[in-house]
């Protein structure tokens, strides 16, 4: 994986976390952004090392020989590290637990999301729509390559045979999973933690604007933002991020009027927290499940309420007249209405900014998320050794 995103930024800071209460952690990991296969015969190789590894299993075979770990916490394992992981790991009979950022279990595309609109053909294991729909950077041969994936994964059962514990961030994925035939009994919700300290407003006042942050993507329903800043004129809107629909987006915000709208590109995570601080409060406008939502609870810290979209693991993490607003997915008018309201009543966005940030420090503290990672950790022992 890459360290950059929400997902890997979590991982960066999960291995802070386990290494300052005192664990020996050794991160192993292929960054697969760095690979452009070019020619035949380049992505060939690429194809076959994603489907089957055989670099990544003798790897993990020497840093198990020369280092003897009690636990192996797996993240993600596509597109270069492979099932080869897995399969070997079972042959060294090790205690295994992963994190599930995602649905690459049942998603050749890993977001149950195409062309606009959520999809779930696939999870039924009928992985070849994929490929009809070029559901992989719109590609039929990536998309083949992890339909294929997906298919072997299935045949294989890889998953479910090494896997002790399965550690899903938020209920709505472990309803996913349990659907897809993983044990209720192997899964643990612990959802993602933010650091209270770097993450704590120092001021109660607003700079009077509403931040987005996150890709512009089109899972992150960035469009149904700018169509509703339209229709609010007087709130100023500041996007922080960068993304394949940025220039759509761009010209979107300016067919709409949308001259509110300032596109402040990728910044330092400083500067990010800065943006946030200074936010009436923040908008997260998915149209995918979100699996968690990590921007949401790094806002909760900093005291500040947030209008997410009733989707996913979202709808789970925003409180509804608590913590903040929901609304439907796409909904512009909806949307419109509910960030004009709460940026025309700082008493109740002060009222919800208290709730987000005692909702961050009962639920979202380090420690929780540390102690329940103490019992995933002694669960996959247990079970390892029951097995034995």
């Amino acid at each position: 994986m890459r360290l950059e995103g929400g997902q890997e930024r979590y991982c960066r800071d999960q291995i802070r976390l386990l290494r300052s209460r005192g664990h020996d952690v050794r991160p192993f990991y292929v960054d697969s952004k760095e690979i452009r296969p070019t020619g035949l015969m380049s992505r060939s190789k690429y194809f076959l090392q994603a489907i089957y590894s055989s670099g990544s299993k003798q790897t993990i075979a020497r840093l198990v020989d020369t280092w003897q770990p009690d636990v192996v916490h797996l993240h993600n394992l596509f597109p270069l590290l492979s099932l080869s992981v897995l399969d070997e790991l079972r042959r060294l009979d090790l205690p295994t637990v992963m994190t599930v950022h995602d649905f690459h279990l049942r998603c050749p595309g890993r977001d149950l999301f195409v062309r606009g609109k959520i999809c779930e053909r696939c999870c039924g294991g009928h992985y070849y729509h994929a490929v009809s729909l070029r559901c992989v950077n719109d590609r039929i041969d990536e998309s083949l390559l992890h339909a294929i994936i997906c298919y072997i994964s299935d045949l294989s059962d890889l998953f479910l045979k090494q896997i002790d514990v399965f550690i899903t961030p938020s209920r709505f994925l472990l309803r996913k999973l349990v659907s897809w035939g993983v044990p209720p009994e192997r899964i643990c919700v612990v959802p993602h933690f933010t650091d209270l300290e770097v993450h704590r407003s120092v001021s109660d006042v607003s700079d009077g604007y509403v931040a987005y942050v996150g890709r512009l993507a089109e899972t992150k329903g960035v469009g149904t933002l700018i169509r509703a800043a339209s229709l609010v004129p007087d709130i100023r809107f500041i996007l922080v991020g960068d993304g394949p629909l940025k220039g759509s987006l761009t010209e979107l915000a300016s067919r709409h009027g949308a001259r509110n709208v300032e596109f402040c590109g990728q910044v330092p995570g400083d500067r990010v927290k800065e943006l946030l601080g200074g936010a009436m409060f923040v908008v997260a406008p998915s149209e995918f499940y979100e699996t968690f939502g990590l921007s949401v609870i790094e806002t909760y810290a900093l005291g500040k309420p947030v209008i997410a979209s009733r989707v996913g693991a979202l709808a789970e993490v925003v409180e509804d007249g608590s913590t903040g607003y929901l609304f439907e997915p796409g909904n512009v008018e909806e949307l419109a209405e509910k960030m004009a309201r709460l940026a025309a009543d700082p008493g109740q966005r002060k009222a919800m900014g208290r709730n987000a940030r005692d909702v961050a420090e009962t639920r979202y503290a380090a420690q929780f998320h540390y102690e329940g990672l103490q019992n995933v950790y002694r669960m996959a022992l247990r079970r390892r050794g029951n097995r034995g």
